[in-house]
């Protein structure tokens, strides 16, 4: 039996977030408003029919771990590679030099609308208007505007994966992503979970900062932005 990690989004949309999915027992996607990752049983074959009918045309979609030449009606829009970082640090991450009361809230519904600006405005990744409830989200706030969140999106078997990691450009270098994600490492381990998280190859400053709070190289993979092809794009292929 393959490691969970090695196909998290699949464990994912199959089992443990089936609710909000749509598709078959082939591939299957978040449905709208969520998040645009999608997921294969068999990433080595890739059976993107059983999204056409809940794709729209010219949507965005995302995926990883899979290859392969592209069916006629979907287009291959990028592709850069993607580091699966895991947990191995210590039982429990070091205190951090906290203000006196805790700094960050849970998101909910009503942050909905910050978070989705603050994603489109840092790029942290594939986010919706109901990615706060695919898991716990942590925000910090100047006043009332939300200037930083990470969060949680997959689950594999005992693996959760901190998702959503992102800043507002000027709170950068105050810490912000250390503290969201040390607070998360620190609520999933007292669940019994195993922390996991993505993080862009070429994403140095990132990289670096997840290394030193505990986290390791799992595996390298490549994701696909892919979309179905309007009408007469499918027509003018040959």
């Amino acid at each position: 039996m393959s490691h969970p990690l090695e196909n998290p989004a699949w464990h994912t949309l199959s089992v443990a977030h089936r609710a909000s999915t749509v598709g078959s027992e082939s591939a299957r996607r978040y449905l709208h408003g969520f998040a645009p990752p999608i997921a294969f049983a068999e990433p080595a074959q890739v059976d993107l029919s059983a999204l056409t009918q809940h794709t729209a045309a010219g949507e965005l979609l995302y995926g990883d771990g899979w290859t392969g030449p592209m069916p006629a009606d979907w287009e291959l829009v990028h592709e850069v590679p993607l580091l699966r970082l895991v947990w191995r640090g210590a039982p429990m991450p070091l205190p951090l030099p906290l203000p006196k009361r805790q700094p960050w809230r849970i998101l909910d519904a009503r942050d909905a609308d910050q978070a989705v600006a603050l994603a489109l405005a840092t790029r942290p990744g594939p986010f919706g208007p109901r990615s706060l409830e695919l898991g716990e989200y942590l925000g910090l706030f100047d006043g009332k505007r939300l200037v930083a969140m990470a969060g949680e999106r997959m689950k594999a078997a005992a693996w959760r994966e901190i998702s959503g990691v992102c800043t507002a450009a000027e709170y950068e270098g105050r810490g912000h992503a250390r503290i969201l994600t040390s607070a998360l490492v620190q609520r999933q381990l007292q669940r019994g979970e195993i922390p996991f998280l993505h993080v862009m190859a070429d994403n140095r400053r990132a990289l670096l900062l997840y290394q030193r709070l505990g986290f390791v190289y799992f595996a390298e993979a490549v994701v696909r932005a892919i979309r179905l092809r309007l009408t007469n794009d499918a027509e003018k292929s040959p």
